[in-house]
């Protein structure tokens, strides 16, 4: 008896020491050796930097106390965690090699964090807010540290109830965290979460006394305050602000906020809310962000500049440049180099005459450890490793700016509180009066500790990649002591006001809002009515449209007029695809179509090399094209094993040289040679590159062709629509001189004469042959409006007359025209070929347009010609606006004046294209040459009497319709916004209204409804009953 219960208390025990074991913490640090926690993210698309390629291997895993891998991401299907990069990860053992740093420092904790700024926030909102949902994402994330042996969960979801989420997002993400928790203890797994800086996200996505309590910590993310996407010259990540940056400034100097975009701010915020200090991990960057100077003398803080700064040669963003690149290029270029540091800001900043830069050195990270010590917080968090100098290249050894954290926290410095650029304690600065809409307060600090005015994010994503956890803009209350109006539920009507001019209204596409300046940093925002058509049926709305332009790299080689990367237009367009790269026929590797040229030229190089010129420019290689063919195209995708070497190849082929994307023009699947399983594969490859391409940040594009036969037989339109950034749809090359009768490139209606009957005696659909057929066939597949780029043709098709009488159209015809001297391609001419031909012999050319087509024809006694000019191009973008499609994509730059032969301006075409879509005619939806309401088509007859004209086009002789003006009558929403706060609706007592100034952008607009039966009170700010 006496052994049995010997034998049961040993049971007991083990038990309970097994229940010990079983949550204790997987926090392998050596607190007595390292008090203070470094925890350092490793970006693993480092891996594929062209130059300093930064691996696991590369890890310093002993200044370090924590590493997190980014990132993993959910599944947008089964909302389970999964890898970001399965090759890298998996294929590569990266996760495996990861953890195995462990084996040389076993006080290392290795943890996985989720999201990111490219994950977005819809995935995460929409996982959050079913609890079944939510409970399979939990039950995947213990198995995923299972799996791979992590230590714990950060979570980087960026952010909750912003870009997409749901205001409720902020309660259901501490449901989540919750979940997390219960389901993370038995396992003693650690659970963390990377923060925004900003006061409109906390405010919106956090329950902070929740997060203190749910969270091992959190890791605040102290940077992206300033950079190139404002307009004026600033720091990353300054500590306080300078005495001028007050009210007054902030008024000159529209939209800046200075006083709240400080590291100060931000961590006095957090405590505030209830952020313990041992919860707290402040970040720091090793990294600066840049602009382009607008010249080499305005090179003074918060003088204007023109942009984001180039893109280094390491991490490839423009407007970001990595300490490793900074030092190098000080040391390599030390003449061209200004430097200072700022006793405020407490960190230093350079110029050239070109750039400017504020970044982090080892001295001011000197300063932001001994702030960060002086408020007593856990620790610090490195964003990134690869952004240090890890190899040693600029003489201060490995890592420098990691073992000045290191030596400041546990080593040899952590008992100093040097700051060699001033004194980390507030310093005064004169006072601010900051006005809401209840109180006045005056403060003497930077950023005190229960701060009345409000600061806000960064909104314009600062060209969000993996550099940097980012921010984003969300609704704040305007004071932390006037608590948030209890439950209201916003709508999505968020407008920002910084200059006068026209907006789209976020829920209604025949609404839009207007901003009027109405004196200093004080804006009326006015909500209006769309008018209607001629029809009946009202207008739509469009702003901000792309225009895409494809440059045929082939035009090196014109005998006459040859086009180079430098003839490019690079700020009429927004998106630029070379054209074009090939497969090799052997490989099934992507390839340089033309080495001599792409390579040994340069042409690569010069074309991504645009963008340091325009830091907007987005610049793609466009794969394919007509004589590609389809067949190596269907072989590759037949074969999962050599789809998967095509995708490997791609990915190596846009890192090698810098391309934004991969426009896909393979003409066509289940075409040409192909099979009719192609069209099944072609989904699968779409599939594959995509899931390649997310932890890159790349685009992933098409060009489909417009005719409803190969449509039906190459896509599954839906899956299209869901895999692709957009489509470039090929709306041109309807007729040419390969049929037998005269007829028009790109006709946008058909003619009330093309019958079934004509179409039957000519073998071909006139009325599927037409930009409108095709527009609304694709839209009736599921291609989605906002996915939809049309195409926009710079050249005619051409037809050899039968003899000098049959000039009309439909008239049988001998076949192509002989090529023309430019482009060399019978059947083609490029409009700087036809305008120049009409220029030189204006009595040989007789030019008239077709109502119906809403385009321009031309004829000679040898030649017709149907083509697109000012005139015609003004008609299909208004098409396109009333259509509600997502840009233009132009065939292509080199048929273009771009030398202005013909006229008094470069590039006449592009520059209507502009014009229309994002410039001057913004509004317009004029169209020349006929009504773009069609109803019912009245027959009409090509004129009898030809005339003789000097232009490819003459006025038309219709009187043009133009919709009418937008009315200017008051709406219901009618507000001016000046400062930041609330205000009631002036008919409705359920309905507020926020004004927020967003630094960067302008006023933000908030229309709040109080729940329940509630009403509005402007006294106390609350929903009151």
């Amino acid at each position: 008896m006496a052994k049995l219960g010997v034998l049961l208390l040993s049971v007991l025990l083990v038990s309970f020491l097994s229940d010990i074991h079983a949550v204790q913490k997987r926090d392998h640090n050596d607190y007595a050796k390292n008090p203070h926690p470094i925890v350092c993210y490793f970006g693993s698309w480092a891996f594929y930097h062209k130059a300093e390629k930064f691996d696991v291997s590369d890890i310093n895993y002993d200044l370090c106390t924590h590493v997190n891998y980014g990132f993993a991401k959910i599944d947008e299907y089964n909302y389970e965690i999964q890898m970001f990069d399965p090759w890298l990860e998996d294929h590569f053992q990266a996760y495996q090699r990861f953890i195995d740093l462990k084996k040389k420092n076993p006080n290392l904790t290795t943890m996985i964090s989720l999201g990111g700024w490219y994950e977005g926030s819809e995935k995460y909102s929409d996982m959050v807010t079913n609890p079944d949902i939510r409970k399979r994402f939990v039950k995947s994330a213990v198995e995923f540290l299972d799996k791979h042996n992590f230590d714990g969960l950060d979570l980087d979801w960026e952010h909750p109830a912003a870009r997409g989420g749901a205001s409720s997002d902020k309660e259901n993400y501490i449901k989540l965290l919750e979940e997390l928790k219960e389901a993370f203890e038995p396992k003693g797994y650690l659970l963390t979460a990377a923060v925004s800086p900003g006061k409109g996200t906390i405010d919106a996505a956090f329950v902070v006394p929740k997060l203190n309590e749910l969270l091992d910590w959190v890791n605040v993310m102290t940077y992206d305050y300033h950079g190139g996407f404002d307009n004026y010259l600033g720091h990353n990540a300054p500590i306080y602000h300078r005495p001028e940056e007050n009210e007054e400034l902030e008024r000159q100097l529209p939209p800046m906020d200075y006083t709240h975009f400080t590291v100060d701010y931000t961590i006095n915020y957090f405590l505030s809310l209830g952020l313990s200090k041992e919860k707290m991990i402040m970040g720091v960057p090793f990294y600066g962000r840049g602009w382009t100077l607008m010249d080499a003398q305005h090179n003074h803080l918060h003088d204007e500049a023109k942009g984001m700064s180039p893109a280094g040669w390491i991490g490839g963003e423009p407007g970001v440049l990595g300490y490793d690149e900074l030092c190098q290029m000080f040391n390599k270029n030390g003449s061209d180099w200004h430097h200072t540091g700022d006793p405020y800001y407490l960190a230093p900043y350079s110029w050239t005459n070109e750039i400017f830069i504020g970044h982090e050195d080892k001295k001011s990270l000197k300063c932001k450890i001994a702030y960060l010590k002086s408020k007593k917080l856990k620790g610090a968090m490195v964003w990134a490793l690869e952004n240090d100098d890890f190899k040693n290249r600029c003489g201060e050894g490995a890592y420098p700016l990691l073992n000045t954290v290191y030596d400041m926290l546990n080593g040899k410095d952590s008992g100093s509180m040097e700051c060699p650029y001033g004194d980390i304690y507030p310093p005064t600065v004169p006072p601010t009066t900051t006005t809401t809409t209840t109180t006045t307060t005056t403060t003497t600090t930077p950023a005190p500790t229960t701060p009345t005015d409000p600061p806000t994010t960064p909104t314009t994503p600062p060209t969000p990649s993996p550099t940097t956890p980012t921010t984003a803009p969300t609704p704040p209350p305007t004071t932390p002591t006037t608590p948030a109006p209890p439950t209201p539920t916003p709508e999505p009507i968020d407008v920002i006001c910084s200059r006068d001019g026209y907006m789209e209204y976020p829920n209604d596409i025949h609404k839009y809002y207007q901003c009027e300046n109405t004196g200093p940093h004080q804006w009326r925002l006015t909500l209006k009515p769309c008018p209607l058509g001629p029809s009946g049926e009202q207008l739509v709305w469009h702003q901000k449209l792309r225009r895409l332009c494809y440059f045929g790299s082939w035009a090196h080689y014109h005998q006459e007029e040859p086009f180079d990367i430098e003839d490019i237009n690079y700020d009429l367009c927004t998106h630029i695809n070379y054209g074009f790269a090939k497969i090799d026929e052997y490989t099934y590797e992507i390839l340089a179509f033309d080495p001599w040229l792409d390579e040994h030229l340069q042409s690569y190089q010069r074309f991504v090399d645009l963008k340091k010129k325009n830091p907007n420019l987005t610049t793609m290689i466009s794969l394919g094209g007509w004589y590609e063919g389809s067949e190596k195209y269907s072989d590759m995708v037949t074969n999962a094993e050599i789809r998967h070497k095509f995708v490997r190849s791609v990915v190596t082929f846009l890192g090698k040289y810098n391309f934004d994307g991969l426009d896909l023009d393979w003409e066509y699947p289940g075409n040409r040679g192909g099979a009719t399983t192609d069209k099944d594969n072609y989904i699968q490859l779409l599939t594959e590159l995509r899931a390649a391409f997310e932890p890159h940040g790349y685009l992933l594009t098409a060009a489909l062709s417009p005719g409803k036969q190969t449509i039906d037989s190459a896509y599954i339109v839906p899956k299209l629509n869901k895999l692709l950034d957009w489509a470039n749809v090929m709306a041109y090359d309807y007729h040419g001189g390969w049929e037998d009768f005269l007829g028009h490139n790109s006709p946008l209606f058909s003619r009330p004469d093309e019958t079934d009957e004509l179409s039957e005696k000519y073998g071909v659909n006139f009325k599927w042959f037409t930009v409108d057929y095709t527009i609304h066939y694709y839209l009736n597949l599921g291609l989605s409006k906002d996915k939809m780029v049309m195409g926009v043709p710079f050249y005619g098709r051409a037809w050899t007359l039968l003899n000098e009488t049959q000039i009309n159209i439909h008239d049988y015809a001998k076949g192509m025209a002989p090529a023309g001297k430019i482009s060399h391609e019978p059947g083609v001419l490029g409009y700087n070929e036809l305008c120049l031909l009409e220029k030189q012999h204006p009595q040989e050319w007789h030019n008239s347009y077709d109502k119906y087509y809403m385009a321009p024809y031309a004829w000679t006694k040898d030649i017709f010609i149907g083509f697109d000019n000012e005139d015609s191009i003004q008609c299909k973008i208004a098409f396109l606006k009333l259509m509600g499609l997502k840009g233009a994509m132009i065939w292509s730059l080199e048929n273009d004046d771009f030398k202005s032969r013909c006229g008094s301006l470069k590039y006449p075409l592009l520059r209507k294209v502009h014009s229309m879509l994002n410039g001057d005619e913004i509004h317009s939806m004029e169209c020349k040459y006929g009504d773009l309401f069609p109803t019912t088509p009245k027959p009409t007859s090509r004129p009898t009497t030809t005339t003789t004209t000097p232009k490819p086009t003459p006025p038309p002789t219709q009187t043009p319709t133009e919709p009418p003006l937008p009315t200017t009558s008051k709406s219901p929403i009618d507000y001016w916004c000046s400062k930041d706060g609330y205000m009631p609706d002036s008919t409705d007592p359920h309905v507020f209204y926020q004004c927020e100034w967003i630094p960067g952008k302008g006023w933000w607009l908030h229309k709040m409804i109080c729940p329940g039966v509630t009403n509005w009170n402007q006294d106390t700010l609350k929903c009151d009953k």
